[in-house]
């Protein structure tokens, strides 16, 4: 009989707190949802999980992108903690669980994606970086993990000291965790990717660090030069989606700023490959002027 009762308390206690978590995301009450993850850090992987796919809608409402009538104006600002909150109280609580680590890079996806001013709180504060970069290699056989991995980088990369500082962090690994996104044929990482090495160009960096990053990469699998293994790996992505949009733009915006430094061309490239890699680049253009005059277009 004792036992009887504990689980119906357990089962009205997990009730009350999925009740809770709902109401907070219907009412676009985004950091309610946050201190309930602060405070129960080791929560059911499932409470976890529910709280964590309701911070995107919460927020949303929240910013009047949904409209609801219970959302207010002062819900609109994260705490300054949220960014710890997701890394060290849920990601690193359940590090083993690839559904709560899925459900967190979603939902601060959706975080940075929504505000610059985030996406700063996120790169700057706590060690949300070093969370990023262990998560996607720790999971760098998981297909979503490394997209909403890739997605986070890429939202970072959008500004010039975000990107420095993610090819910086970590011992500069990042760039190996987007090449891994790429073998999914992430556009996320090739956007990512792309944003570090103009980045990289605009600053005292050698952007060959970057290029050579990628080469060495793609050289752990086989042999080849570093350039060629960069752009093989890049052309990989854009021959295996030629009916996704965008990753034919971000692959053939990589490859340009991949090529644009002569000192590059010169030493590294010759004129066969060079021709050979316009050829590709004007094959892709024109594929995509087909793809964007069509009728439904996939982005």
């Amino acid at each position: 009989l004792r036992e009887k009762m504990e689980k119906e308390t357990l089962k009205r206690s997990y009730s009350m707190e999925v009740d809770f978590i709902e109401k907070c995301a219907d009412q676009g009450k985004c950091n309610k949802i946050l201190q309930y993850l602060h405070d129960n850090p080791r929560s059911s992987p499932a409470l976890v999980t529910l709280a964590l796919e309701n911070i995107g809608n919460s927020l949303s409402l929240a910013h009047g992108i949904f409209e609801s009538p219970n959302s207010s104006r002062e819900d609109q600002k994260l705490n300054d903690n949220w960014g710890n909150i997701l890394t060290i109280a849920v990601m690193t609580n359940h590090a083993a669980d690839s559904t709560v680590q899925l459900a967190a890079l979603r939902a601060i996806w959706s975080i940075v994606a929504l505000n610059s001013q985030y996406a700063a709180e996120f790169a700057f504060r706590g060690n949300g970086l070093v969370v990023l970069d262990t998560t996607m290699k720790r999971y760098r056989h998981e297909k979503q993990i490394q997209e909403y991995g890739a997605g986070i980088a890429s939202c970072l990369s959008s500004d010039k000291n975000q990107a420095m500082l993610l090819l910086c962090s970590c011992n500069g690994t990042m760039v190996e965790r987007l090449v891994d996104a790429l073998y999914f044929n992430s556009c996320s990482a090739l956007k990512a990717l792309f944003r570090l090495l103009v980045a990289s160009q605009q600053s005292e960096m050698s952007p060959d660090n970057l290029i050579g990053a990628i080469g060495n990469c793609t050289n752990q699998r086989g042999g080849g030069d570093i350039l060629s293994n960069a752009t093989d790996t890049i052309f990989g992505v854009i021959y295996d989606c030629p009916k996704h949009t965008g990753v034919q733009i971000w692959g053939c915006r990589l490859l340009s700023a991949l090529f644009s430094d002569e000192r590059l061309l010169t030493s590294s490239v010759t004129e066969s490959q060079h021709n050979s890699i316009s050829a590709l680049i004007s094959n892709v253009l024109d594929h995509l002027e087909v793809i964007l005059s069509s009728e439904n277009p996939r982005a």
